[in-house]
Protein backbone atom coordinates (compact mmCIF):
# COMPACT_ATOMS: atom_id res chain seq x y z
CA UNK A 1 0.00 0.00 0.00
CA UNK A 2 3.05 2.47 0.31
CA UNK A 3 4.18 1.79 -2.81
CA UNK A 4 0.59 3.80 -4.07
CA UNK A 5 1.54 6.58 -2.13
CA UNK A 6 4.66 7.33 -4.01
CA UNK A 7 3.30 7.02 -7.43
CA UNK A 8 2.57 10.18 -9.40
CA UNK A 9 -0.69 10.73 -10.77
CA UNK A 10 0.13 9.79 -13.88
CA UNK A 11 1.12 7.12 -12.67
CA UNK A 12 -2.05 6.39 -10.86
CA UNK A 13 -3.80 6.89 -14.14
CA UNK A 14 -2.18 4.55 -15.71
CA UNK A 15 -2.78 1.84 -13.20
CA UNK A 16 -6.65 2.92 -12.99
CA UNK A 17 -6.80 2.39 -16.53
CA UNK A 18 -4.78 -1.62 -16.35
CA UNK A 19 -7.31 -2.11 -13.75
CA UNK A 20 -10.28 -1.05 -15.68
CA UNK A 21 -8.97 -3.20 -18.89
CA UNK A 22 -8.38 -6.28 -16.18
CA UNK A 23 -12.01 -5.53 -15.12
CA UNK A 24 -13.73 -4.99 -18.53
CA UNK A 25 -11.84 -7.99 -19.35
CA UNK A 26 -13.01 -10.04 -16.58
CA UNK A 27 -16.68 -8.92 -17.16
CA UNK A 28 -16.60 -10.18 -20.75
CA UNK A 29 -15.25 -13.51 -19.80
CA UNK A 30 -18.09 -14.00 -16.80
CA UNK A 31 -20.60 -13.13 -19.34
CA UNK A 32 -19.46 -15.62 -21.82
CA UNK A 33 -19.46 -17.97 -18.90
CA UNK A 34 -22.82 -16.97 -17.79
CA UNK A 35 -23.89 -17.53 -21.73
CA UNK A 36 -22.74 -21.29 -22.19
CA UNK A 37 -23.60 -22.55 -18.61
CA UNK A 38 -27.33 -20.82 -20.02
CA UNK A 39 -26.87 -22.98 -23.17
CA UNK A 40 -26.18 -25.98 -21.11
CA UNK A 41 -28.81 -25.83 -18.92
CA UNK A 42 -31.16 -25.25 -21.85
CA UNK A 43 -29.80 -28.47 -23.76
CA UNK A 44 -29.95 -30.86 -21.03
CA UNK A 45 -33.57 -29.60 -20.49
CA UNK A 46 -34.59 -30.40 -23.45
CA UNK A 47 -32.82 -33.51 -23.50
CA UNK A 48 -34.10 -34.59 -20.35
CA UNK A 49 -37.93 -33.36 -21.94
CA UNK A 50 -36.45 -35.54 -25.10
CA UNK A 51 -36.39 -38.95 -22.53
CA UNK A 52 -39.23 -38.17 -20.96
CA UNK A 53 -41.45 -38.03 -23.77
CA UNK A 54 -39.50 -40.86 -25.49
CA UNK A 55 -40.53 -42.72 -22.13
CA UNK A 56 -44.28 -42.04 -22.40
CA UNK A 57 -44.46 -42.72 -25.87
CA UNK A 58 -43.38 -46.12 -25.21
CA UNK A 59 -44.88 -46.83 -21.96
CA UNK A 60 -48.01 -45.72 -24.29
CA UNK A 61 -47.69 -48.13 -27.01
CA UNK A 62 -47.15 -51.11 -24.70
CA UNK A 63 -50.43 -50.45 -23.16
CA UNK A 64 -51.83 -50.00 -26.42
CA UNK A 65 -50.58 -53.80 -27.45
CA UNK A 66 -51.92 -54.91 -24.16
CA UNK A 67 -55.31 -53.75 -24.91
CA UNK A 68 -55.08 -55.34 -28.22
CA UNK A 69 -54.11 -58.42 -26.96
CA UNK A 70 -56.67 -58.69 -24.27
Amino acid sequence: MEKFKELSIEEMQEVEGVLFLVLYYLQKQLLILWQELQMFIAINLIIIGLKYDMKNKYHNHERAIKTRVN
